[in-house]
């Protein structure tokens, strides 16, 4: 598919009712759809899925037409997002410290590469603490 039905066919998706904060609706991004404003409509999409229902298939089309516009980050956004729906997700508000002010002396990647450790109280089979392995993603954030 091209990106413009990828786009179409992912609008489709989206509760014609959804809005973004700013009252963005789908009927908009039909509108910069036909305007040939892909990036755009694509960025709006992105909104349109944030805290919402929406079938892991919107974020696979989304992905795919970030990967034919080029847009590597927005690409990435739209998997991980699509994982989170089909794995279950975990969001947390965290507050870094700078780097150098505590035993990190770099900053952390915000784009789905850090794997830190949880102990979320799983035992091992032989009754021992165990340890999950998360992928984090930093929001809103470079």
């Amino acid at each position: 598919m091209d990106v413009p039905d990828l786009l179409e066919s992912a609008s489709l998706l989206v509760p014609a009712e959804t809005a973004t904060e700013n009252d963005i609706t789908v009927q908009d991004i039909w509108d910069y759809l036909a305007h040939d404003e892909w990036e755009i409509a694509l960025g709006l999409l992105e909104e349109l899925g944030d805290g919402r229902s929406i079938p892991p298939v919107f974020w696979e089309k989304l992905a795919e037409a970030a990967e034919q516009l080029r847009m590597e980050r927005s690409a990435a956004w739209c998997r991980w997002r699509c994982a989170e729906i089909r794995n279950g997700v975990i969001r947390a508000e965290l507050t870094l410290r700078p780097a150098g002010e505590g035993r990190r002396t770099t900053p952390i990647s915000g784009a789905g590469v850090l794997r830190p450790m949880w102990d979320i109280g799983d035992l091992s089979p032989t009754g021992e603490r165990a340890v999950s392995i998360a992928a984090l993603w930093v929001e809103n954030m470079p």
